[in-house]
């Protein structure tokens, strides 16, 4: 995408995610769909302080104890991003989370479920384990 198209806002990137799809999806809000759940949470929590916040949610987590610490203690300088450009890992492997955050040492990729048949698959997590550790680099990699 250029530029000059690009959209940085939260629901700047839903509406353009929406407008590939059937608008009808998303009557009454959108209910359980993954990208309106996904910017029902991190648009509020991009607004208020992120250590208190945040830092908060994923300090509620389980699991990867040592790269939540790291994301938390840098989460005020985290550039979260709603629905992020599809990341190609490797040849025929296409992911794309619901957010990710970048930081200096850390970088994290959210990929949201609602309760119900959407469920995390095997095949859709290894893939995006892999586009984590492609994108985060040298930096610590959290799926959240």
């Amino acid at each position: 995408m250029s530029a000059e198209l690009s959209n940085d806002s939260f629901i700047g990137r839903l509406l353009e995610e929406i407008s590939w799809e059937k608008a009808t999806h998303y009557r009454r809000g959108g209910r359980r769909r993954e990208n309106v759940l996904t910017a029902e949470v991190l648009l509020p929590l991009s607004y208020l302080p992120r250590d208190l916040f945040l830092g908060e949610v994923l300090m509620g987590a389980r699991g990867a104890d040592d790269a939540r610490r790291v994301v938390i203690s840098e989460i005020e300088a985290a550039d979260v991003t709603l629905l992020p450009d599809q990341l190609e890992p490797v040849p025929d492997v296409r992911v794309q989370p619901g957010a990710s955050f970048s930081l200096p040492e850390s970088y994290v990729l959210v990929e949201a479920k609602r309760n119900g048949r959407a469920s995390f698959q095997p095949s859709q997590l290894a893939k995006e384990y892999l586009a984590l550790k492609a994108a985060a680099g040298e930096r610590t990699p959290l799926l959240s």
